[in-house]
């Protein structure tokens, strides 16, 4: 009858062991398809890191970016015009590592995907914008932690980070990572048997077809100067776009998130700690939309957590803040965009900053 008492432990053993044997990562990848947007787009970058790699071989300084849609308009400028020659080589900016709707953790993971492939860029250029510390977004570290597969030396590296609930998730998906990522073990034989990768189904191929170059500037997309919007685009550009973004979007029920600052700190010291020469810099938005984030924020945060995180001697890390500095151009697409017109600015600005950097190396 005392045998009885180990069967829990017996059956705790067994669910664990088969976890274990899960996390080979052949048999997870096979056993866990169909995977959403930001697991695709980390499946798909180490082509993008191995082409990068081989620009910077053959002699190219090269930038890659990170951030969300604020960010994404650098995609726009195939050639982007610099005051100066901020560079001794010829010189490479990577937009493809951008993804409109991103959060800390897929900037943190893509940043330490570089490593798999042996690659280090000259410089990285990463955005900080208020709204990704909103644990109510709908692109947050809660969301996006659910999404994506993450490995145990992933879940792992960013545990410290975390707290309150997202370190008891974390630890749950160490422990039980089939359950977790719903792992499939049918789907897993069927796929192993017959071959199957995950680089060749659609959605995989479709995701790389979109990760294009970058595209010549279209004039279509400048927008308007600061107090030249017309009325009707005015209201609907900033004033409604404001509300959507607090009643619906990246604002909505705003609540401060410890773990998505967390995440930030990993992110910081993963850099420092590889001595990756990075700018992180504060985007700039249309001064209706700021007074109404500040109300609900607080603002001031990208100054807080700089202050927090990063040494005034660190060689590898600079900061900038176009809130706290506004660029001269002030052209705006909406309420949270300055216009692709005012890039060439704000690369001047970027890449000064970037000079002042001990270990970068251009």
């Amino acid at each position: 009858m005392k045998k009885i008492y180990y069967y829990p432990l017996f059956i705790f053993l067994i669910v664990f062991l088969a976890d274990k044997i899960v996390c080979i990562p052949s048999l997870l990848e096979s056993g866990r398809r169909h995977y959403k947007a930001g697991q695709n787009v980390l499946l798909g970058i180490n082509p993008v890191w191995n082409a990068d790699k081989i620009k910077q071989s053959n002699g190219t300084t090269t930038i890659s970016m990170f951030g969300s849609s604020r960010s994404y308009l650098f995609h726009e400028w195939k050639d982007i015009p610099l005051k100066e020659n901020y560079f001794s080589k010829p010189f490479a900016i990577e937009t493809r590592s951008i993804v409109k709707a991103s959060d800390f953790l897929l900037n943190y993971l893509l940043i330490r995907s570089m490593e798999k492939t042996d690659y280090k860029p000259n410089l990285v250029v990463l955005e900080f914008s208020e709204e990704i510390l909103n644990e109510k977004s709908p692109f947050t570290f809660k969301s996006k932690s659910e999404e994506l597969i993450l490995n145990s030396e992933e879940l792992i590296s960013i545990l410290p980070y975390l707290e309150g609930e997202g370190r008891r998730n974390v630890i749950f998906k160490i422990l039980f990572p089939s359950y977790n990522y719903r792992f499939q073990p049918l789907l897993a034989v069927s796929n192993l048997i017959k071959g199957k990768k995950i680089e060749e189904e659609t959605l995989f191929v479709e995701m790389i077809a979109l990760m294009n170059e970058k595209q010549p500037f279209d004039p279509k997309n400048v927008g308007f100067p600061l107090n030249s919007f017309p009325k009707g685009d005015y209201q609907g550009r900033i004033i409604d776009y404001t509300n959507q973004l607090i009643k619906n979007d990246i604002l909505r029920n705003y609540k401060y998130s410890p773990n998505e600052e967390g995440v930030f700190h990993a992110i910081i010291d993963y850099l420092e700690k590889n001595n990756i020469p990075t700018v992180i810099w504060e985007p700039e938005v249309h001064p209706y939309y700021l007074e109404k984030r500040k109300q609900i924020t607080g603002g001031n945060h990208f100054q807080e957590l700089k202050g927090k995180y990063i040494s005034e001697t660190s060689k590898n890390i600079r900061t900038l803040s176009f809130v706290q500095d506004p660029l001269q151009c002030d052209v705006f697409v909406d309420a949270s965009h300055i216009s692709p017109v005012c890039i060439p600015e704000m690369s001047d600005r970027i890449f000064s900053v970037a000079k002042t950097i001990p270990n970068f190396k251009n």
